[in-house]
């Protein structure tokens, strides 16, 4: 027998060699995932909202100011998928599990409530706009943080020469089936670890105002007063930018003994 043939090992033991290294890495990824669920803990930390100072802006001729823009928020729930919904995200991270009004005029911070759930990565969320639609409930329901029953109550001041118009929307954004929500998969990027983070929902109704062409549409119709009307095209586009186009801005924020 050659000195070569004596330093290989048979087949069959190189396999046997294969199978208990595959063996163990397993062991170890599952004691690793294992470590760090239990490195998570119990965290807790403030959500506060926050808009913007009263914007005017102009278009043409016209002139536009908001003098109104109070926004219901929540609930709030953040998933460790990058895309949130019932089917990737069974069970939140970190819940927000009430709602609350936003003075969306107002840059100031204003304290909402308390965020609780795991100290995770956080990657995504779903929420609505203080209607919630619960399983055991027979139809979508206002909440504590609605305005007057509504999702937002918008009024905007419109200017030119010879004419001032005041155009009003009560927006009512439902989730259109029982246990979903009516914003999904909003992305984020987060990992709560400190005892001073917190997060501020950022909204900015102005971005709302700029989907709906509000030049064609007050060129279109006559009167000093002017109300939305639920399912007309200016309302709609309100809802689309509050729900898609221009959705709040997450701003988180790391504490003191946070981590970088």
């Amino acid at each position: 027998m050659s000195p070569l043939h004596l330093r290989r090992p048979p087949l069959l033991l190189r396999a046997l060699f294969r199978r208990v290294a595959a063996g163990l890495l397993v062991i170890f990824s599952l004691a690793l995932a294992a470590c760090n669920e239990a490195a998570q803990r119990e965290v807790e930390l403030p959500i506060e909202g926050a808009g913007v100072a009263a914007p005017t802006w102009s278009e043409g001729e016209w002139t536009f100011s908001l003098e109104r823009a109070l926004v219901g928020f929540g609930p709030l729930y953040f998933c460790k998928t990058a895309a949130a919904d019932y089917d990737l995200c069974p069970t939140a991270l970190l819940e927000y599990r009430d709602s609350a009004t936003i003075d969306a005029l107002s840059e100031h911070t204003q304290a909402l409530g308390q965020l609780r759930g795991l100290s995770r990565t956080l990657r995504s969320a779903i929420f609505d706009y203080a209607i919630s639609w619960r399983l055991s409930a027979p139809r979508p329901l206002p909440t504590e943080g609605a305005v007057e029953g509504n999702s937002a109550s918008l009024v905007l001041r419109a200017r030119k020469p010879g004419r001032e118009v005041v155009i009003r929307a009560d927006l009512r954004i439902a989730p259109i089936v029982a246990g979903s929500f009516v914003v999904r998969g909003v992305r984020t990027n987060f990992t709560v670890d400190g005892p001073g983070d917190k997060l501020v929902v950022r909204v900015d109704p102005r971005a709302w105002w700029a989907e709906v062409g509000l030049v064609a549409f007050l060129e279109s119709n006559a009167g000093d007063s002017l109300v939305l009307a639920e399912g007309t095209p200016p309302y709609n586009a309100l809802v689309i930018g509050m729900t898609a186009s221009a959705q709040p801005r997450f701003d988180w924020q790391k504490g003191p003994s946070s981590g970088p």
